[in-house]
């Protein structure tokens, strides 16, 4: 069973002798089923954050790719375009035993003078992260990899606007994004910004919100039936 057409592709291709086997069933968001307690300003508040920022909510391991995000900042910076950006996720890479890639990130943050626009709050609370993206005016999902990612599915959840890396996974999940960039093209994404920037409002938009909501609640009644025909198909071998 996998998340989206495109790891079933990749499944084919290692496994050829076994891709008939496979199934997809991309899941929905854990905001289908509960919200976040609180005002969806409650988050901002707590840990001072500006009115209006990005959020990135990945954890902070080697292929998230956070380093696109710091040098499209640095270089909308540099042309008088000052957009905050929030980072959350926990702080360590079990892959990666010294933390060479936080300490990196960092370091990164710090040498293009960012310390005040760019801001890593680590791992939060299921009502924190949740707030965080009811009103970030955009979420960016800077990935190199993912099989189905619960940043894109929440962000759609939501309803909130959503900026992608250029990965096939992203552009199955995410057709309606408000853009796409290559992963390793700052200048890209640092267009994209500086063309929609002004026009992106803070959330929440009660509006869209529920109307995106009440759609993903449905994608999580189709996700729930696919799951059952798979278990049926595999008990009736």
């Amino acid at each position: 069973m996998l998340s989206s057409h495109n790891a079933l592709e990749h499944f084919a291709d290692f496994a050829s002798d076994y891709a008939d086997k496979g199934r997809v069933a991309s899941f929905p968001s854990l905001y289908a089923y509960e919200l976040p307690a609180g005002g969806a300003e409650l988050a901002r508040r707590k840990f001072n954050l500006p009115e209006k920022f990005a959020l990135v909510a990945n954890q902070f391991w080697r292929h998230k790719n956070h380093e696109v995000v710091i040098d499209a900042i640095g270089l909308l910076r540099r042309k008088g375009i000052i957009i905050h950006v929030v980072m959350t996720g926990m702080p360590v890479d079990l892959g990666d035993p010294t933390n060479e890639t936080l300490s990196r990130i960092l370091q990164q943050i710090a040498s293009a003078g960012l310390n005040e626009q760019i801001r890593i709050l680590g791992m939060l609370r299921f009502d924190d992260l949740a707030n965080l993206m009811r009103t970030a005016a955009v979420v960016i999902q800077p990935s190199r990899f993912e099989g189905w990612s619960s940043v894109v599915q929440d962000g759609k959840a939501l309803g909130r606007p959503i900026i992608c890396s250029d990965i096939p996974v992203h552009r199955e999940q995410a057709p309606d994004a408000l853009g796409f960039f290559p992963c390793d093209s700052a200048a890209l994404l640092a267009e994209l910004l500086a063309a929609n920037w002004q026009q992106l409002e803070p959330g929440p938009d009660p509006v869209v919100e529920a109307s995106a909501l009440t759609a993903e609640r449905e994608f999580a009644r189709v996700h729930g039936q696919r799951l059952l025909s798979i278990c049926r198909e595999a008990d009736s071998l």
